[in-house]
């Protein structure tokens, strides 16, 4: 969220995932719906907030071990549980993002990322909206 105010502190998430090319392409695209839920620490006192997504994957492999990967992703959380209940406070993500993921071994791979999102929100009755810019990387496990 883009407040300084706001950090999370605790939760869970769900992802559905459906794949809309055929197995073994060279190039992949995907859907992937997501719900999730968890605790914030807004300014000191910890809230709940959940976030449904859908995300939009795109990947091409490019070597057997490295694979390009961009998401159109759009995010919604609200906390209802904060002063003014979820109309208060929200916020609307949507952007895209470019990383490649590197498989590390047969289970474990490591995907870098960066990407920009626009931000359309509420905290505690003063709405902003505004453009951040993201960067990460994310440990995969598969099974």
């Amino acid at each position: 969220m883009p407040y300084s105010g706001v950090g999370p502190s605790l939760g869970g998430e769900i992802d559905v995932k459906r794949r809309l090319t055929v197995p073994g392409s060279t190039w992949q695209a995907a859907i992937v719906l997501g719900a999730a839920y968890s605790y914030l620490d807004i300014t000191g006192a910890s809230k709940s907030a959940y976030s449904p997504g859908i995300d939009l994957v795109v990947s091409r492999t490019l070597t057997p071990k490295a694979t390009l990967i961009s998401e159109l992703r759009y995010v919604y959380t609200a906390i209802p549980s904060a002063a003014g209940g979820a109309k208060g406070n929200y916020v609307h993500a949507a952007g895209v993002d470019l990383g490649a993921r590197f498989s590390l071994t047969h289970t474990v791979s490591l995907t870098p990322e960066v990407g920009v999102f626009d931000f359309a929100g509420g905290l505690r009755g003063r709405t902003t909206n505004g453009v951040a810019a993201q960067y990460g990387a994310v440990l995969g496990f598969g099974f």
